[in-house]
């Protein structure tokens, strides 16, 4: 009976409560955004290290993160090959350089990955197979998800990298995440002439267990035996420890988590305002209820459930709208914003419990009145 109160009480005006969906849609639709950038955030922090396929990854003592990652001796880091377990070890090269398009003329920082060709350390077999025209003195592989700003460059385009001559020889397919707008593969001996960095002394050193090697027991002989100089992290480590730079330190995160935040507050509020508006709009019908007996809790639970109600409606097209929202910054900008099962049932979890503060805090009104004083 009081479920069927709250829906007759809803479709009693449809133009009114299409108005209020709008509304509520809108809370929710802010929500999906501010999510959606919060994830695409949490994604983009380890996307480059997703290429690599590793076990374990030396680095620096002072590595703060992949832009600033320090550099290590790669003689120390060999020493990890006479551990029982490892099977291989893949040195990489990271930098920032200032690549021109042979076009336009206009320089953009983008970030330069230098590999040892032989050591094959992607994930993705194709990327490996690649990395053959890197054997070409100042070759370089160019990422298709690169911002406009940095192509499309057509194959054995010529173009600068610091001021060095470089020729695009190929592409492949991954993103920098919010490192910079584009990402170039060279090999590590193109990186140290160009950039400068010793082929001695890595940013990182990819590792790679044995088969059927048991994971923490390597862990635990590589910790043991490259203490001090060099730290030695499992894949799950790195990938933590990225998140947490980009979301609570680095100020791109920071906005997101914040503006995660902010969005379930306004979404609050905006549901509050309207189910305080309801309450009001409807405060004789609900005080002839309370004369002819209904409890407070009868109230609230028709109020509530109103908002519910009208929570879950205005939830269908303000999912529907993000979706197509998301495509749009995956396109247009490169941010990989995805609509996800898991995402859905955040938001419409996320929603219910705005709708549920907002109905408590409405329904106060009618709780503590008095019949006779609300006619």
């Amino acid at each position: 009976m009081r479920l069927h109160l709250a829906w007759r009480n809803m479709m009693h005006n449809k133009i009114r409560t299409l108005v209020l969906l709008s509304g509520i849609g809108f809370s929710i639709l802010l929500l999906f955004m501010q999510m959606g950038l919060y994830n695409a955030c949490k994604l983009n922090s380890t996307m480059i290290y997703d290429m690599f396929r590793f076990d374990a990854i030396l680095l620096a003592p002072q590595y703060v993160f992949i832009d600033d990652a320090g550099n290590l001796p790669l003689a120390r880091a060999k020493t990890a090959l006479s551990v029982p377990g490892v099977e291989s070890i893949a040195p990489l090269y990271l930098s920032t350089a200032q690549l021109r398009h042979p076009l336009s003329g206009e320089t953009n920082a983008i970030l330069v990955m230098g590999v040892d060709i032989a050591a094959a350390p992607f994930k993705d077999p194709a990327k490996n197979q690649g990395l053959s025209v890197l054997k070409i003195k100042d070759a370089a592989l160019l990422d298709r998800k690169s911002a406009l700003d940095y192509g499309p460059l057509p194959r054995g385009a010529w173009t600068e990298l610091n001021g060095h001559s470089i020729r695009i020889l190929g592409d492949f397919y991954n993103g920098a995440g919010f490192i910079s707008g584009g990402s170039l593969i060279v090999s590590d001996d193109t990186f140290s002439r160009i950039l400068g960095t010793a082929i001695r002394t890595p940013n990182a050193v990819l590792i790679r267990f044995s088969p059927g090697a048991t994971a923490k027991t390597v862990l635990g002989r590589l910790q043991n035996q490259l203490k001090g100089d060099v730290q030695v992290l499992t894949r799950q480590e790195l990938k933590a420890r990225e998140r947490h730079f980009f979301m609570s330190v680095n100020p791109i995160g920071i906005m997101f988590t914040s503006g995660a935040v902010i969005a379930f507050l306004v979404g609050a509020v905006i549901l509050y305002q309207i189910l305080s508006t309801e309450v009001t709009h409807h405060l004789r019908e609900y005080a002839t209820l309370k004369a002819m007996g209904y409890t407070g809790q009868d109230l609230k639970f028709v109020v509530i459930s109103q908002g519910f109600l009208m929570t879950a409606a205005g939830f269908i097209p303000a999912a529907a709208l993000a979706a197509l929202l998301y495509k749009v910054l995956r396109e247009g900008v490169l941010i990989p914003a995805h609509m996800t099962l898991g995402l859905l049932l955040f938001i419409f979890s996320a929603s219910l419990c705005m709708s549920g503060i907002s109905g408590i805090l409405a329904v106060r009104r009618i709780q503590v009145a008095d019949p006779a004083e609300l006619f």
